[in-house]
């Protein structure tokens, strides 16, 4: 598998579970500059007052107590209930690209001691905010995860890790329309560490992206990259 499927499958495994917290973002052709489709800081007072949160736990979208690029980042409360946060800007649903690539710096900073479920998703939505493409991790008492990818038919590969919060991870997803989707997690110099990538015959346009963490972490998350290629940070 090439490098360009693998990055596509990164970030957008949510699956139909009840989960905890999560985000949802349109993609548009603003944000970091003309090869951006979109892209997210929380470092700005305009940015981040368009995300909008539903359910009952706490979105933190001026968090400096740790700080994973520039001035400040996000927090994610771990809390049972059911939470999500849209931003409704310009769907790039009638964009020509080929591919979607987009991924999101995190951090855990606490992990429940029970809890045994899902810990933390990246989902790309149509314009009705179905998933077309996602990736998720599950988080097991003990510190083994698993990296899941889904079309609607989920995959995952398993491996042990208790260093998500001692360091800063960046979570990717990457969707070929018709080819394929990557879900991975990759260490601050963008090697990949886990990946999960499995074939689609989606062909559907992205509108949307979704951030949700699940019941079992608070998390810190930041620089939100929505592109239709991989030239990060260009």
């Amino acid at each position: 598998m090439n490098k360009f499927y693998k990055v596509l499958f990164l970030l957008l495994i949510i699956p139909l579970f009840t989960l905890g917290s999560y985000y949802y973002s349109a993609v548009d052709g603003g944000g970091g500059g003309e090869d951006y489709f979109f892209l997210e800081t929380w470092d700005g007072s305009t940015e981040d007052n368009s995300w909008t949160a539903y359910g009952g736990n706490s979105f933190n979208d001026d968090y400096t107590a740790t700080i994973l690029e520039g001035t400040q980042s996000a927090w994610m409360d771990l809390a049972g209930a059911t939470e999500y946060f849209i931003q409704n800007v310009t769907a790039f649903s009638d964009d020509s690209s080929s591919a979607v690539y987009a991924r999101y710096k995190f951090r855990v900073t606490e992990t429940g001691s029970t809890t045994t479920g899902p810990a933390l998703f990246i989902r790309l939505l149509d314009s009705g905010k179905s998933a077309v493409v996602e990736s998720y991790l599950y988080w097991h008492t003990g510190g083994f995860y698993r990296i899941y990818t889904s079309d609607g038919t989920a995959s995952y590969t398993g491996f042990t890790d208790n260093t998500f919060s001692d360091a800063t991870y960046i979570y990717q997803i990457a969707y070929g329309k018709g080819s394929g989707v990557s879900g991975s997690i990759r260490n601050s110099s963008n090697v990949e560490v886990y990946s999960k990538v499995i074939a689609t015959s989606k062909t559907d346009d992205i509108a949307f992206i979704e951030i949700r963490n699940g019941e079992s972490v608070d998390v810190i998350i930041d620089s939100v990259e929505i592109r239709p290629d991989e030239n990060w940070g260009e």
